[in-house]
């Protein structure tokens, strides 16, 4: 007979966990307080960065390198059960700068990958040219003091991928239920017993797994699970351009220029505290378009074509939390992946699902529980 799992949280997380957990024959059912994949997820540029796992120390590192390689494999296996082509590829990043410091970061990048044995090229000027033909102007200026392409650097369109998890888990049986309004938790006995939603009422479940993102600090408080997730805005405008410009993402420091295959282009991102506020801002906007327009001189004096933000969910040491809640036997947090949610969720998936039949798990999940650091239980 199989479990019921209820999954709070529309997002990459949430849509992830729920495709995979019908793989391991749960009845599934995906709650969000609006429509899926709106929120982070949808705003996240995707950009997915190779990690070596034959190299990886760091727990997070360990994390993003199995990530890195399920996203290889559930690419075509997406495709193929829903017909929707997301367009991950592997066309590598390209690093420049124009400033000594930036120069030397590059240079420590670098001498990282050596040590990572992660492949890359240091480019010449030529090379850079040929790589992204529209920045010939600020490399006759001679501006530009160092070029580096990570060569196994992947993307995707996060959208795209959205719907891909969507659609395959409903086709797999996944009871999706948007726009539920306010979504509570009840508890009794050590359990989590049921959701009780605002538009819809009662969802009773075997297992619960909150993944809301920067929103999960608010339904696990009423429970007495105190964790801290600080919202992040990150604002992106977008340009439509006629054809795509170049192939790699391109970054200056922070600042990077997303192409997509239909000529859409990406230009990201800030990193501001300030609270649930998914406005943009006038100067945000100058700032992104101006950049744009350094390495892409026709969209000088353009306006972008849209503008958006999304919340990204920081947690006090940059670890999302992995792993079930104490003092409640059936009930799972997988949040605060920050701005690796996309790049992340696979493998979140998977060690969700892992967590849910007690089955180990290949790499140590102690520095990503859900009771570290300032956490508390106080039931």
């Amino acid at each position: 007979m199989s479990r019921h799992l209820v999954v709070v949280g529309g997002g990459v997380i949430g849509l992830s966990i729920a495709w995979q957990a019908t793989q391991r024959n749960f009845e599934v059912t995906l709650i969000d307080c609006g429509p899926i994949g709106h929120e982070a997820s949808w705003a996240s540029a995707g950009i997915l960065p190779y990690v070596n796992p034959q190299t990886a120390m760091h727990p997070l590192e360990k994390l993003a390198a199995a990530s890195h390689d399920l996203h290889a494999r559930w690419y075509p296996e997406l495709l193929a059960a829903t017909g929707i082509d997301y367009e991950f590829t592997v066309a590598g990043t390209i690093h420049f700068a124009r400033t000594r410091a930036e120069r030397a970061s590059l240079i420590g990048l670098e001498q990282r990958c050596l040590d990572e044995r992660i492949p890359f090229q240091t480019l010449t000027m030529e090379q850079l040219g040929r790589e992204v033909p529209s920045m010939h102007r600020l490399i006759e200026s001679r501006h530009i003091m160092h070029a580096t392409k990570l060569l196994a650097d992947a993307q995707l369109r996060s959208p795209r991928f959205l719907s891909a998890l969507a659609t395959a888990g409903r086709k797999c049986g996944v009871r999706i239920v948007e726009h539920a309004g306010e979504v509570r938790l009840l508890s009794g006995n050590g359990f989590i017993q049921r959701a009780e939603t605002g538009n819809f009422g009662s969802i009773a479940g075997d297992e619960f797994c909150v993944a809301s993102g920067a929103w999960s600090a608010e339904l696990l408080r009423p429970l007495g699970v105190k964790i801290d997730f600080v919202p992040i805005r990150g604002q992106i405008v977008l340009y439509q351009l006629e054809r795509q410009p170049f192939s790699p993402v391109v970054y200056e420091g922070g600042n990077y220029l997303v192409p997509r295959n239909d000529g859409t282009l990406l230009v990201g991102s800030t990193l501001e505290d300030v609270g649930f506020d998914r406005t943009t801002t006038p100067e945000a906007i100058e700032v992104l378009s101006r950049f744009a327009s350094e390495v892409i001189p026709e969209l000088a004096g353009r306006e972008p074509d849209r503008a958006w933000a999304g919340l990204r969910p920081a947690t006090f040491d940059g670890f999302p939390y992995i792993g079930r809640v104490v003092d409640f036997r059936n009930l799972t947090l997988a949040a605060g992946h920050f701005r690796a949610g996309i790049h992340l969720a696979p493998i979140t998936a998977i060690a969700v699902c892992d967590l849910l039949e007690d089955l180990p798990f290949a790499i140590d999940l102690t520095p990503f529980r859900a009771t570290r650091g300032r956490s508390q239980i106080s039931n």
